[in-house]
């Protein structure tokens, strides 16, 4: 990821400014094209928990796993795969962040409150088994997948997400309805880190957009402003 975003990144996105590749995602995404590759190679048997899907839903019914109570996700003591953790240390860990070290924050709060609508929203298909059958649920969707995760860590890189705050709303909407469809409709991992990566790219894009909504607005004064 970082031999990507260094060079092929440089090369590809001189005119712009900045690198719109994230290497974190880029790696990730990578270990995802991996475990789609060669699924049996993480773990001994195809019983074990969520190796096809591990940077999907951490708890996989399909794979041997019972569904874990709304407690055991949210703690993180059930076993699940890469990604694993507790959602009550990472929303500790969060506000910390949130609060001393993030600048932007828009897109992964947007992220995370998208996330459950559009497991609402979007219908599923036959292909959700790959994933987990109760992902239809949008509160263990939200403990028991790596949205959150996502979301703090690589949806809040200041280089490769838009400049204002509504670019970044449209971000994070943009990255958990690619994540919810990634997960209803195909058995491909790590789609999350797919919609961090898209929409990096879509970067410019959203940048114009909402440059284009925000001159177009009427301001009531220049103190607002």
């Amino acid at each position: 990821g970082g031999f990507t975003a260094e060079f092929l990144g440089k090369a590809v996105f001189p005119r712009l400014g900045r690198n719109l590749f994230n290497p974190a995602v880029l790696g990730r995404s990578a270990i995802a094209v991996l475990e789609t590759l060669y699924p049996m190679s993480y773990g001994p048997q195809q019983g074990d928990p969520d190796m096809v899907s591990s940077a999907s839903v951490l708890f996989k019914e399909a794979g041997g796993q019972t569904v874990p109570s709304y407690l055991d996700a949210f703690l993180g003591i059930t076993p699940g795969a890469i990604g694993e953790t507790s959602i009550l240390v990472l929303g500790l860990v969060g506000i910390f962040l949130f609060r001393y070290v993030i600048i932007k924050r828009e897109a992964a709060v947007a992220m995370i409150a998208a996330t459950p609508l559009m497991v609402m929203l979007l219908p599923p298909t036959a292909e959700i088994v790959g994933h987990a059958p109760w992902v239809t649920n949008p509160l263990m969707y939200i403990l028991g997948s790596s949205t959150v995760l996502t979301a703090v860590f690589f949806a809040t890189d200041p280089t490769t997400t838009p400049h204002s705050r509504l670019g970044c709303i449209l971000f994070g909407i943009g990255v958990a309805t690619i994540g919810v469809a990634g997960k209803f409709y195909t058995t491909t991992p790590g789609f999350e880190m797919y919609g961090i990566l898209v929409m990096n790219l879509l970067t410019p894009l959203l940048n114009h957009i909402a440059g284009a909504v925000i001159t177009t607005s009427p301001r009531k004064s220049s103190n607002d402003a």
